[in-house]
């Protein structure tokens, strides 16, 4: 049993919850709660002692202790979740009267959701292709934000699979740079040396667009 107290100083480093990375959140939050013994009370195993009564006249409560130490775990766990969301989800659990009830009703309005979303953003990953108006560095940020997205919940998108979805949705004019990069050594191919090369050819084609322009006013 941990013997150090909580304090929402830390569960500070948690990423907040903010309605689209639950699986995230969850895997976070139920770190600290188990380092500080508190997973039982969220989860519902250990519940708030019933009273018990003494025999004498007049009877008193012989497990105080007992019920002080639950609801103090109750409150420490009810405060790690409320300091791990963002304001506007907090709003949803002012009527909760436990830790667990906090956590059920997250659970119940997001876990599956997560799931949904998850398929939702497989298909806008797989689907993406690269967006009128944008730049070599706008595509690839689009592209690791999606990823990004899938791992918070729980689909991993490994390195190589970013740089082939990059690759696959570049326009014609970046066609020397995939070739080349058939024949980069396979340890080397990682993506700040796939973006650095895509950000000298962008920079090479709108100097041939410049020096064009410029031929075609003569």
């Amino acid at each position: 049993m941990a013997t150090n107290t909580f304090s929402t100083r830390d569960a500070s480093h948690v990423t907040k919850f903010n309605g689209n990375n639950f699986p995230f959140w969850k895997f976070q939050v139920l770190l600290v709660l188990r380092q500080y013994d508190l997973v039982d009370v969220v989860l519902g195993t250990q519940v708030k002692p019933t009273p018990t009564m003494s025999a004498a006249s007049p009877p008193t409560v012989t497990n105080n202790a007992e019920i002080t130490l639950w609801m103090k775990k109750d409150n420490s766990a009810s405060c790690c979740i409320v300091a791990t969301i963002e304001e506007n989800f907090q709003r949803s659990l002012i009527n909760c009267k436990s830790s667990k009830e906090m956590w059920d009703r997250l659970a119940a309005q997001y876990e599956q959701a997560a799931s949904e979303n998850k398929y939702f953003l497989q298909q806008r990953f797989y689907n993406y292709s690269f967006q009128q108006g944008h730049d070599v560095m706008s595509h690839i940020t689009e592209i690791e934000t999606l990823a990004n997205q899938l791992s918070d919940l729980g689909e991993i998108q490994s390195e190589n699979q970013i740089i082939t979805k990059v690759l696959c949705t570049l326009p014609p004019s970046f066609r020397s740079v995939v070739s080349a990069w058939e024949n980069v050594d396979e340890a080397k191919k990682k993506l700040p040396l796939l973006t650095t090369r895509l950000l000298k050819e962008e920079s090479l084609n709108k100097m041939h667009e410049i020096e064009e322009s410029a031929e075609d006013k003569i």
